[in-house]
């Protein structure tokens, strides 16, 4: 028996002595704790009525989530040898603020014929930026309109993501949350963002239009997520059925709430642009992460957590005056009861006095119980954590596994979980370690040869080091990298 029943069965020997409430009593107090608990219920009830009412009303009126992710997209320009060429893009940073930094596709500012990045990239201000001349088929640029970028960084073909940073921020436009891809569901409604270039010729008078009123909304679902092969370099890809085209490139694609879960890149199928891919947006958080760049990341469903809120304060509210009304109560009942404690505490003085809060409560004559913490058994050891290793790229890409205590990964079968073919160049016997402890993920160099990369740097071996989810890793070189992922 553990301290805290002992020290219940000594109470309850002083309240054997105590006199019995009258029958009549006893139902005037039931009634009345009826009474409390009837009313907090409809107090509860009509809180909660209220709450959402209020929220219904401050909704009516308000833009959708994707309307206002439309605050966050540009128009990106790209000029090299006299050819021009555009797509979209989109802000990151502190979400819902001015920006200078941006996500693109790696296409759209590069020499589609030679690879090289574009001699000049620009963010187009407004629909004056460019204007065509049909008759000659040539355009001319403001360049007062427009917002010259540095490239920091870009792949070199597949995942192909940019990283853009402006010489100012950029008026109006502002920076969206981030969702790692895995987040998101399969059949899941989600919204294709940016600047189509059909989208132009709606008018008849613009070409390269620019302002946040000019982005186009698609809507689709998500069909699978699967992987691109072949000149795609097994690229993480969201297949979505939101119809893009030329210049949608670059653009985001956002979940119901806005926020941000893939890279619009290409369409494919039978019928133009029948299907729609967007990268992982993993492939550019892991970049953001590497250039130590301020984003934010935001979880779904905050609508309904709004809603719980509010529910759980007027639950709360109702609880605490319940309480407080059976704390009074308890108050006036032990006041009549204060006559008759004295002589208790006389007739119980044969049980010894409650020792400090240090010592367990013994009753006389009961051995004192010799505590010792738990210990697990070996079975528990390797329990699953909820959280998982996804395998962005290399040997393992687009694979899952559990993170228990301990998972070990190298070459060496027979000390490792994760096991890599012999020969994979980089990974070494036993390369490096995860663990799982008070909620937290953490990674171990075993001192290998190649070295362990966390955001870009090396870790020193034989040291842990905490993993966030969503942070990636990788061994030896940058194509054997993995991201730490939440249980489906």
């Amino acid at each position: 028996m553990d301290t805290e029943a002992e020290g219940t069965g000594t109470e309850m020997r002083f309240m054997e002595k105590r006199p019995v409430i009258e029958k009549q009593k006893i139902k005037k107090v039931l009634l009345g704790i009826l009474f409390v608990f009837a009313m907090t219920a409809d107090f509860t009830a009509i809180s909660v009525k209220a709450a959402e009412h209020a929220t219904q009303e401050a909704s009516e009126g308000e833009t959708t989530p994707a309307d206002e992710a439309c605050r966050g997209v540009v128009r990106v320009c790209s000029i090299a040898d006299s050819e021009l060429s555009t797509g979209s893009g989109f802000g990151v940073g502190k979400t819902g603020e001015e920006t200078d930094i941006f996500i693109t596709n790696w296409h759209v500012v590069v020499d589609i014929r030679t690879g090289a990045v574009s001699d000049e990239v620009y963010i187009l201000l407004d629909n004056e930026a460019v204007k065509r001349d049909p008759q000659n088929d040539t355009v001319s640029l403001d360049y007062s309109r427009m917002v010259k970028c540095k490239v920091l960084r870009t792949t070199q073909g597949y995942p192909d993501y940019a990283i853009l940073q402006s010489e100012k921020k950029i008026e109006g436009h502002t920076a969206l949350s981030l969702l790692p891809s895995e987040k998101a569901k399969r059949g899941e409604s989600v919204f294709a963002l940016g600047f189509p270039g059909s989208s132009d010729l709606a008018n008849g008078n613009t070409y390269c239009a620019a302002l946040i009123e000019d982005v186009t909304v698609t809507k689709g679902a998500i069909s699978r997520f699967t992987k691109l092969q072949a000149s795609g370099g097994d690229t993480m890809i969201i297949q979505h059925d939101a119809h893009i085209n030329h210049g949608n490139s670059g653009g985001p694609l956002v979940n119901e709430e806005g926020v941000v879960i893939g890279i619009n890149t290409y369409g494919f199928g039978d019928v133009e642009m029948e299907h729609s891919a967007a990268v992982y947006i993993d492939y550019a958080i892991e970049a953001l992460d590497e250039l130590g760049l301020y984003y934010e990341t935001k979880n779904g469903g905050e609508k309904q957590a709004e809603r719980m809120d509010l529910r759980i304060f007027a639950l709360a509210a109702a609880a605490g005056v319940s309480i407080l009304l059976l704390v009074f109560w308890a108050v006036r009942k032990n006041k009549r009861a204060s006559s008759n404690r004295d002589q208790r505490v006389k007739e119980a003085e044969k049980i010894p006095s409650a020792p400090d809060s240090q010592t367990p409560l013994v009753r006389p004559g009961a051995s004192a119980i010799q505590r010792t913490a738990p210990v697990s058994s070996p079975s528990t050891w390797n329990t699953d954590s909820g959280m998982r290793l996804q395998a962005v790229s290399g040997v393992f890409a687009g694979k899952r596994y559990a993170i228990s205590s301990r998972v070990r990964i190298g070459r060496d079968a027979s000390r490792n979980e994760l096991v890599y073919p012999q020969g994979t160049p980089g990974i070494s016997g036993a390369h490096c370690e995860l663990s799982f402890r008070n909620g937290q993920v953490y990674i171990r160099d075993l001192g290998s040869t190649y070295g362990t990369f966390v955001d870009g740097k090396k870790i020193e071996p034989n040291h842990q080091v905490p993993l966030r989810l969503g942070e990636s890793f990788y061994m030896g070189q940058p194509s054997e990298r993995f991201i730490i992922a939440e249980k489906r």
